[in-house]
């Protein structure tokens, strides 16, 4: 006997085991569309993490979770958006349907709206552990980005946050000291050398930015500015 145009034969899911009726059409390995993008993304998995698993995005691409987080999570397909060079993950269907729903999967750990501002303390966005998340503003979590290409990829003139290079008009080199602090810019002067401004803006980011400071000779506990 079919109902609603699938067959009498029940076959068993081979992604989660669960029995169902196929589709006359379908292939009848996948009892939704979850499974079917789960049996896709069966690339090997990253090296373990104590208290942590892996959730697949797709394209070898992994995001890590803390172990208790892990079920109500896997619950739902994930995938990496890329935009930007930016790798921001995003619940992409539920309860089998093709329905997009986009969700932050560092918001929905924590229970936010998608508005809240959430800073990966490390800066990876690809770790979502409950330990390496945190709420904060649009200005704060700007403290706590590394350094940055310039725009159209180019490369910058210093490799250090917060520091820039200068020639004067006789050819001399010189490096200036530039922090953000509520949406304005202090200039914290010039220095012979690169290394000398980069301290120079270590030492205000940790005044002025506390622990959302992000520098360029990290101290034990502190995010490195520079990769």
């Amino acid at each position: 006997m079919q109902t609603k145009g699938r067959l009498a034969t029940v076959v068993p899911c081979q992604v989660c085991g669960e029995k169902f009726r196929p589709f006359p059409s379908s292939a009848g390995r996948f009892c939704s569309w979850t499974c079917r993008q789960r049996h896709v993304r069966q690339d090997p998995e990253p090296p373990p993490v104590a208290g942590a698993r892996w959730i697949a995005l797709g394209n070898k691409r992994f995001s890590l979770v803390d172990e208790a987080d892990f079920d109500r999570v896997n619950a739902f397909m994930w995938s990496d958006d890329g935009r930007a060079g930016q790798h921001i993950f995003y619940e992409r269907t539920k309860g089998g349907s093709r329905k997009s729903k986009r969700i932050r999967l560092h918001h929905f750990i924590l229970g936010v709206w998608n508005s809240a501002v959430v800073d990966h303390i490390n800066g990876d966005e690809s770790d979502n552990r409950r330990a390496n998340l945190r709420q904060a503003n649009h200005a704060e979590s700007a403290q706590n980005r590394g350094k940055r290409a310039r725009r159209g990829g180019q490369a910058p003139r210093s490799k250090y946050k917060g520091v820039w290079q200068h020639t004067l008009k006789d050819g001399v080199v010189k490096y200036s000291a530039v922090i953000s602090v509520n949406k304005k810019r202090k200039y914290l002067g010039f220095f012979e050398t690169e290394q000398e401004a980069a301290e120079a803006y270590d030492t205000a980011a940790r005044e002025l930015h506390g622990h959302f400071a992000c520098v360029n000779f990290p101290q034990p506990g502190e995010r490195g500015a520079v990769r």
